[in-house]
Parts: C-alpha cells; sequence; structure tokens
C-alpha cells in the first residue's frame, strides 16, 4: 500500500512477511524507489540544493542570490548583501556566500589611485 514490502514470500505453510517502508525525510531524496519487494532507498541532497517534503524524488538547486554550504538541508540560505561602504569581492555560488570588503574612505581633498604602474 505504499508504506510496506514484502521481505518474505509466503508458502504453503507460512504466511508472507512484509516491513514498513523507509521514508526518505525532507533534506534527502528518493535515489530507489520503493516496490512490492524492495524497500525505497533514500540519499541526501548535496550541498547547494535541499528538499522540502518527506519522499522527495529530486532536491532543487538554490536559486540566484541563495546558497547552501551544507548537505541534508531542506532550505538554502539568504546571500550576503554588501551594504555602502563595502564592495564585492567574490560573488555568491549555490555553496558560498558573497564575500565583501570594506571600501578605502579618502580623506577630504584626497582620492584613490587605481593606476598600477
Amino acid at each position: 500500500s505504499g508504506t510496506e514490502y514484502q521481505t518474505a514470500a509466503p508458502t504453503t505453510t507460512t504466511d508472507r512477511v512484509c516491513a514498513t517502508a523507509t521514508v526518505c525525510l525532507a533534506g534527502t531524496y528518493i535515489s530507489t524507489n520503493l516496490t512490492t519487494t524492495t524497500n525505497r532507498v533514500c540519499a541526501v541532497c548535496l550541498a547547494g540544493s535541499f528538499s522540502t517534503a518527506d519522499n522527495s524524488f529530486s532536491c532543487t538547486a538554490c536559486g540566484s542570490e541563495e546558497y547552501q554550504p551544507s548537505t541534508n538541508q531542506t532550505s538554502c540560505l539568504a546571500a550576503r548583501t554588501c551594504d555602502g561602504t563595502e564592495y564585492q569581492t567574490a560573488a555568491p555560488t549555490t555553496t558560498t556566500d558573497r564575500v565583501c570588503a570594506t571600501a578605502t574612505v579618502c580623506l577630504a581633498g584626497s582620492y584613490v589611485s587605481t593606476n598600477l604602474t
């Protein structure tokens, strides 16, 4: 019925033996489906992806401006936003957050030279 599978067939002298099927929890997905004679097999969602429901058939990749550095997760994290005193040194990926650095502050009447000669 979708919640059990047969572990031993009936014989002329014994009843069939059934077992409760494994539930693939949120953060995992079904890698091998349940059949009448085999249990379902679960696999963890890899870093950069997630699943929100039990018995998911796949994991969902983190979207733009999201990341997830860990496996077996039920959501992605929002990427950091560099504030007005910072600039981006590394863009976010599905597994890493955005990296920001503090911008140089020039004194009144001065400037930052970008000439690297």
